[in-house]
């Protein structure tokens, strides 16, 4: 990347992540220099997308959750066309966690908004409430519906979440929290199920997130790994998929008590699973949303009594 394309995701004037390299910036906290490292070429620099994460990891660590890496930030840019997601001003953008970072420390996108200052004080104050920072956040895929009527977060997924990323995000679990001496897979056993509604209710998922992110973002892609479960081809998966299952509903067994509801395990279980494969999962963690979203709403994970 050059100085402007840095200056743009680092959301610092051309003039400010030049001192950045030349000078270092000075830490919130510690007041110690932090320095952006970069090459010189010509007039510009060369600075690669490492270094400027380590560069952010540096004010992550005296002030978490308020300097996300630099995927992250793109992802959020773009999404909202590098305006405000919610009144699309021009002004310099900060990023929101609809879940609070406080509650549960995560760099999500799903659950992410780019604002301008003042929305941003108006979703932490909670003048815009969180169902309808979902609202907002559901509205800029849509704002993006082409002349076929087909959004683009339709398109990329309907291109791209595919049976290898279900096979490789299903292979990154299994590698990333099976304990030496895994199941025999139980859970293709029990057949029970609930209705949404009192399943909801028993595990104390949040009717915005159910509603906005599973049912709405999620539910249009269940065919897809139903369809990849079902095909005879992919027995060795399947049987890693419900040991991956049973392990979870260990995890969550040992750990409800942590979270007052249930998309928190589920956040904190996707961070973590990113964190132990990033090569591996880091470009799926749609895919490894939905998958896990898959996992609730068929009954393989969660309360039902």
């Amino acid at each position: 990347m050059n100085l402007n394309e840095v200056s743009k995701i680092l959301l610092l004037t051309r003039e400010q992540v030049k001192a950045a390299i030349d000078n270092g910036i000075q830490l919130p906290k510690s007041q110690n220099m932090a320095y952006l490292v970069a090459v010189p070429v010509g007039s510009d620099y060369d600075i690669d997308e490492t270094n400027v994460d380590n560069f952010i990891s540096k004010f992550e660590s005296e002030e978490p959750g308020h300097h996300p890496p630099v995927a992250l930030r793109r992802q959020l840019l773009i999404e909202a066309r590098h305006r405000c997601g919610i009144c699309a001003s021009l002004t310099p953008i900060e990023f929101h966690h609809i879940i609070d970072f406080a509650k549960i420390k995560h760099y999500d996108p799903q659950h992410m908004l780019a604002l301008c200052p003042n929305c941003h004080t108006l979703c932490t104050n909670g003048t815009i409430d969180i169902k309808a920072q979902y609202t907002y956040k559901h509205q800029l895929s849509l704002h993006q519906t082409g002349r076929d009527g087909i959004t683009i977060l339709d398109s990329v997924w309907s291109t791209n979440f595919s049976w290898d990323d279900i096979r490789l995000v299903i292979g990154a679990l299994h590698t990333s929290f099976m304990s030496s001496n895994p199941t025999n897979g139980n859970s293709r056993f029990d057949f029970s199920g609930i209705e949404l509604r009192q399943k909801n209710i028993l595990n104390h998922m949040g009717e915005e997130y159910f509603k906005q992110v599973v049912l709405e973002q999620h539910e249009p892609y269940f065919h897809r790994i139903d369809s990849f479960l079902k095909n005879p081809i992919n027995g060795e998966i399947v049987d890693r998929y419900h040991q991956i299952v049973d392990e979870l509903r260990s995890k969550i067994a040992a750990n409800h008590q942590q979270f007052s509801q249930f998309e928190f395990f589920l956040v904190t279980f996707a961070d973590a699973a990113v964190q132990s494969q990033p090569s591996g999962i880091r470009l799926n963690r749609q895919a490894l949303n939905v998958l896990l979203s898959y996992m609730y709403v068929t009954c393989d994970i969660g309360r039902k009594q």
